[in-house]
């Protein structure tokens, strides 16, 4: 889920080689989080290297009261994760916010759109952010588009219907940065 808010939060822990794109953990982020989230990170960044140059720093934090899975706030760059969970739906919430992310740094995401917009059968000018319910949203069908290419399985919300030449298209577009 994408959020405008600014959260306050500590961080500290850097994830990342120096000068290229790195993930920072909030203070309440438990250890072993962390170590689940470098993992996904180092999976992340291997299957989208077109974006290293506008990823930049990441903040995820974990939050024992959060309602949903996860939220994105584009004006931190901050990703909220709920926790307690098991692995497989932390790392799932990661990625799929780490997406969010991608929709709101990387000029190159925003070409994408029209491309996937049209592979997932829709019209060119359907507005990315907006439908009917949630399943429906492109910008929530790219972000379990991403989710599948980088964990390699497909989207856990049974609703959500994503044609292998869009999945394709997001793969193609993480490699090279072209759409």
């Amino acid at each position: 889920m994408l959020r405008v808010a600014v959260p306050a939060v500590a961080l500290a822990l850097v994830v990342s080689a120096c000068g290229g794109p790195k993930i920072t953990f909030g203070a309440n982020t438990p250890d072993d989080l962390r170590g689940l989230v470098g993992d996904v990170w180092d999976r992340f960044r291997e299957a989208f290297p077109a974006t290293e140059d506008c990823v930049g720093e990441v903040r995820l934090q974990g939050d024992w009261d959060l309602r949903e899975q996860g939220e994105y706030r584009a004006l931190t760059g901050t990703i909220t994760v709920g926790i307690p969970g098991p692995p497989s739906r932390l790392s799932h919430t990661v990625v799929h916010e780490l997406a969010h992310h991608l929709e709101a740094v990387c000029p190159t995401q925003w070409e994408l759109r029209e491309p996937f917009l049209v592979a997932q059968g829709y019209p060119p000018d359907t507005d990315w952010f907006e439908a009917a319910t949630w399943e429906e949203i492109p910008s929530e069908q790219f972000a379990e588009a991403v989710v599948q290419v980088v964990l390699g399985r497909p989207a856990v919300h049974y609703r959500i219907e994503l044609r292998p030449e869009a999945v394709e298209l997001v793969r193609q577009w993480g490699l090279t940065g072209q759409t």
